[in-house]
């Protein structure tokens, strides 16, 4: 996990693109990692950002906020009916045009839900109401509903910052000095990078448990304090599969011992 910390004036996309390039560069070089993509909200909707990825070669979707532009390209599609079902619910078509501003026309993906009331409703006069979202992609094998579910896959970036927040609280500036704050929220990172490392050691189950569970299930145990002076011992009540975790550990972490030397040997043999 790459990490940075900015003042209170920075918007999204204050100092993205660079943010981003140091965080490939770290997933990279982690090891054999294949990066499919970029999935971005809509405060990161910028020209400068998809032209950046698009000289990279790197495939991105984007949220588009609904601004006027947007909205009459929807009248457009409502007007000559050019939605596709894809539910009793759910509708979705596509356009690839420029925005005025735009030096070439980037690729529409637009999603239309039914819904009871007029909430987010475009045209309140109309008798069925409905919530749009729009999406901007320069991936071009996909459908608009594949790639309507890509960016959906988003949504699991919020338990991570949920996670963040509960387990490690990122979210807190308690020192009075900026830089203060952001050497404390590196620390927090790195403890969180070291708690990934540490669950895949684990048994395969343990990888969706965020910190507070590992901490209930691994750390927080029940125990007595056994003996006379300085024969004193922790006396644990029996658990079969705390013990069977404890087994997977020390097998996955003696390979991955193994596997580090092997690559420090080759380091060795073919120095750069």
């Amino acid at each position: 996990m790459n990490i940075g910390l900015y003042n209170g004036k920075t918007a999204s996309n204050g100092g993205f693109y660079p943010f981003l390039e140091k965080t490939l560069e770290i997933a990279r070089n982690f090891g054999p990692l294949v990066i499919q993509g970029v999935r971005m909200d809509k405060g990161f909707f910028d020209q400068d950002n998809f032209e950046k990825l698009e000289e990279e070669n790197i495939d991105y979707v984007c949220k588009v906020p609904l601004r006027q532009t947007i909205k009459k390209m929807l009248a457009y599609i409502d007007e000559t009916n050019d939605w596709t079902s894809l539910s009793e619910t759910y509708d979705s078509a596509e356009l690839t045009v420029p925005l005025p501003s735009w030096e070439k026309a980037r690729r529409f993906v637009f999603i239309r839900e039914k819904v009871a009331g007029n909430e987010d409703s475009l045209f309140s006069g109309t008798t069925i109401h409905y919530r749009y979202e729009v999406m901007v992609t320069n991936i071009d094998d996909m459908s608009p509903e594949e790639v309507w579910h890509c960016y959906n896959k988003r949504c699991d970036v919020e338990n991570r910052i949920d996670e963040l927040k509960e387990g490690f609280g990122l979210d807190q500036a308690s020192q009075n000095q900026f830089f203060a704050n952001y050497a404390f929220a590196v620390v927090k990172g790195i403890a969180y990078n070291i708690l990934q490392g540490f669950k895949w050691l684990l048994p395969r189950e343990v990888l969706p448990f965020e910190a507070p569970r590992v901490r209930r299930t691994f750390i927080n145990q029940p125990g007595n304090i056994r003996g006379n002076g300085r024969n004193r011992y922790v006396s644990l009540p029996p658990n079969r599969w705390l013990e069977k975790a404890i087994i997977i550990f020390k097998r996955k972490f003696l390979l991955l011992k193994k596997y580090l030397a092997a690559i420090k040997a080759l380091e060795l043999l073919n120095p750069v």
